[in-house]
């Protein structure tokens, strides 16, 4: 029947497909890589008569998390407010384009390591108002993100072995690498060991998730 479509879809890498190859059109929908992106995205700004600035480039990747459909609707937005002959920068993109969940658990641990206990908290109460996160959810980010810098302290991997790792963009690990530096590797792996622990007593009933919460923050910041 020409008029229809037979889709299989295979989450996992095997070798399911092989002997088909020949009468199936297979189609990879994994993200592109960070040099495809980037090519991407100048070649649209180029055609709206726009310029966009090379850090402004990777810092949209970023916060949209490597998806060309995020990153093709702010492009749109972005490419609309500068106007023609306009010139997109890391400032405009940083304060016109949505942040991705993983972008701003990174700027909450940017701020935590600052000691910004105001900003870590208005953060805090914005995603969790703002996005229905709930406290588990939080939780579960904050350990994610916490053993990734943990990971990368006290590795000599590259940041491409990283990136193939945590499947993420170069660009992204480049960041959350500096990030790890503003902490000392023995207190991240006592907040990952602490972050794991809150999570067991929360399933166990020990503890109420949002005083977790409360209680990861204030041991972070310390």
């Amino acid at each position: 029947n020409l008029t229809s479509i037979l889709l299989f879809i295979n989450s996992t890498p095997n070798n399911f497909f092989g002997s088909f190859s020949k009468s199936v059109e297979i189609i990879d929908c994994n993200r592109l890589e960070e040099k495809w992106i980037i090519a991407w995205i100048k070649q649209f700004v180029k055609k709206e008569n726009v310029k966009i600035v090379d850090e402004a480039v990777s810092l949209l990747i970023m916060l949209s998390d490597g998806y060309l459909t995020k990153i093709s609707t702010e492009l749109e937005k972005l490419c609309s407010y500068v106007g023609n002959n306009g010139l997109i920068t890391p400032e405009i993109v940083d304060s016109f384009v949505e942040k991705s969940k993983d972008y701003k658990i990174y700027e909450l641990t940017e701020k935590t390591a600052k000691k910004d206990a105001k900003m870590v908290f208005e953060i805090v109460k914005n995603m969790m108002e703002s996005e229905n996160n709930s406290a588990v959810s939080l939780l579960s980010s904050l350990y994610k993100h916490f053993s990734r810098l943990f990971m990368i302290a006290v590795s000599n991997k590259t940041n491409d072995e990283f990136s193939a790792i945590f499947e993420i963009k170069p660009y992204a690990v480049s960041k959350i690498r500096a990030q790890a530096g503003e902490f000392n590797p023995k207190n991240l792996k006592k907040i990952v060991s602490m972050l794991e622990e809150l999570d067991y007593k929360i399933k166990s009933g020990k503890i109420n998730a949002d005083n977790a919460i409360i209680y990861a923050i204030c041991n972070i910041l310390l």
